[in-house]
């Protein structure tokens, strides 16, 4: 039998820290960091997107070989096809059946089809890259769902936690990269997401136990040796070397990661320090309504106002 492929997903609403994590446990021998690979359909093959070596996705050796393994050349996997396949089965309406009634409806022809596709996809970057990890910051808990549903893969979930309101706030900023700007959207919708998709990734946690570590975003830059050895302790990966520079400094090689946040292209030695603009840059307004659409999380999870 082959072996499996253990997948650390990290898990939670975006902007959460969640491509800085990816990014340094990717430094980590045996780990290898794919990004949001669930976008691999529509930002790699269809858009071909930069990949996180900055080159053209449809460009970079390592996923060219990827696709080699998948298919036996890039062209033969209908892309179009599939990336409509995921955006179906990764919409929240699945919420009930992947995170109440988890593995207990057999799945339809189209998502076993997809099902066993992703299989070969994360056992091609398994085999590619020589690493027996992959670290996976797609985040989405519907995605992960998914995932969670393939007897090759081993899934570990790392759900990343950040305060409503800085993300909220980093929401409402635009980032510049290399092939298009970053999405932007109010403080109500991210809000409304933030409880919606860290709600969820709580349910599925208890789909897989022993397999679920919560942290908060600014306990990990706090003490971000700590936490990424308990992320690797969780995956049964503990004892590789860390990347670590000094306990808030580390240093970042280049990746392949398929889309995240622009600071994926960062490399060299890289700070760690809380990024809190929103504390002195976020309206009165913006603050109170994040406050109302995320309260009961937002105590929960050990916020203060």
């Amino acid at each position: 039998m082959p072996p499996k492929t253990k997948v650390i997903y990290i898990m939670g609403w975006g902007r959460n820290g969640s491509t800085l994590l990816a990014n340094i446990l990717g430094q980590i021998p045996g780990c290898f960091a794919v990004g949001e690979i669930q976008a691999i359909w529509e930002w790699g093959f269809l858009r071909n997107w930069s990949c996180g070596c900055r080159k053209p996705f449809r460009d970079c050796g390592f996923w060219g070989r990827v696709a080699d393994r998948l298919s036996g050349e890039a062209q033969g996997i209908d892309a179009e096809k599939w990336n409509a396949v995921c955006r179906r089965e990764t919409r929240s309406l699945h919420a009930p059946e992947y995170l109440l009634s988890y593995g207990r409806f057999p799945p339809s022809p189209e998502r076993r089809a997809f099902l066993d596709l992703l299989a070969r996809v994360y056992d091609a970057v398994r085999e590619t890259s020589g690493c027996p990890v992959i670290v996976d910051s797609s985040k989405s808990p519907f995605y992960g769902g998914l995932l969670g549903l393939i007897p090759q893969i081993e899934l570990y979930i790392v759900h990343l936690i950040r305060d409503p309101r800085a993300v909220a706030y980093s929401w409402s900023v635009q980032k510049p990269q290399p092939d298009s700007p970053m999405e932007t959207m109010g403080a109500a919708r991210s809000s409304i997401l933030w409880t919606e998709w860290n709600a969820s990734a709580e349910w599925l946690g208890r789909a897989h136990p022993g397999r679920y570590w919560r942290v908060r975003y600014e306990d990990f830059i706090q003490r971000p040796r700590a936490a990424v050895e308990s992320i690797l302790r969780l995956a049964h990966a503990e004892g590789a070397d860390l990347p670590f520079l000094t306990e808030h400094s580390v240093r970042l090689g280049p990746t392949h990661t398929v889309r995240g946040n622009p600071d994926r292209f960062v490399t060299g030695e890289v700070k760690l320090a809380p990024d809190v603009r929103w504390e002195s840059r976020m309206t009165a307004g913006a603050r109170r309504t994040t406050m109302l659409l995320s309260w009961p999380l937002f105590l929960r999870y050990g916020y203060s106002p």
